[in-house]
């Protein structure tokens, strides 16, 4: 249902009751969860969500009860449940209104950046209604799938010097140590990572995915000489063997270092 300013909201015609949480997304075991002490839940104009601390004077998008329960409920931090919280998340800090992107197919990389790079962070929450140049189509969801697909490929073009394969075997990304000789590199990572966001808060696929010693530093996690096998198993067995290995006893090898 829509009120008289627009506003989506839901009817439980058993208990009549109405809310704005759209309960699809929501864990109702979450929602019997009293909020802490001196928060409230409140809606902006929008409709929106946000929580009111009043201890501390401050608002937030992010439901505290979300980190109350991952805390003390450790059997609920299974890959279903995360995800079920994060896509919670994201329904409920949806901006109204659409996003509408146009994209010349023969500079796929270079509109796509010219476009994201400038919108605010909420602009991207919209719905999204993508179109490439001089092509008439309703973008039902296809569209935007092939310009998620296409774009995430174009990522590797050598022209910009930003992404390798992890190895040989290893199809998995990771940041091209060269990268710098691009003087936008920094920028670009930024357009990249805004357009990831893009891809998992629309749930939609993308053509690559990162190696796991990339997620790690993104989640701020100590990288060690095991997260080495994944990137390249035979180098890593190589440095394991050494590591066991008295290398005094073997001067064939020619183990020096300065």
């Amino acid at each position: 249902m829509l009120d008289n300013q627009g506003r989506p909201y839901f009817i439980n015609h058993l208990s009549k009751t109405t809310q704005w949480e759209d309960p699809r997304q929501m864990n109702s075991s979450l929602f019997e969860t009293p909020l802490p002490d001196g928060v409230e839940m409140c809606h902006t104009k929008e409709g929106q969500i946000y929580f009111l601390d009043r201890n501390t004077n401050t608002k937030t998008f992010h439901d505290p009860r979300l980190e109350c329960n991952i805390a003390n409920v450790k059997c609920k931090r299974s890959l279903p449940y995360k995800i079920r919280q994060f896509r919670y998340l994201c329904s409920t800090n949806a901006t109204n209104g659409q996003l509408k992107l146009t994209i010349r197919r023969d500079r796929l990389f270079n509109d796509s950046f010219n476009h994201i790079i400038q919108f605010q962070s909420s602009e991207l929450r919209r719905r999204l209604y993508l179109s490439f140049k001089h092509e008439e189509a309703l973008d039902y969801g296809g569209v935007a799938r092939e310009w998620f697909f296409r774009l995430s490929h174009e990522v590797l073009n050598p022209m910009y010097c930003l992404f390798e394969y992890a190895n040989k075997n290893n199809y998995y990304l990771q940041i091209n140590p060269a990268s710098s000789i691009n003087p936008d590199h920094l920028i670009y990572f930024g357009f990249i990572g805004r357009f990831v966001a893009m891809a998992l808060y629309h749930e939609k696929f993308i053509d690559n995915g990162f190696s796991l010693p990339f997620y790690k530093r993104m989640l701020g996690k100590t990288l060690t000489i095991n997260d080495l096998e994944s990137l390249d198993p035979e180098f890593y067995n190589s440095l394991l063997w050494i590591k066991d290995n008295n290398s005094d006893e073997n001067d064939d090898l020619e183990l020096y270092f300065n």
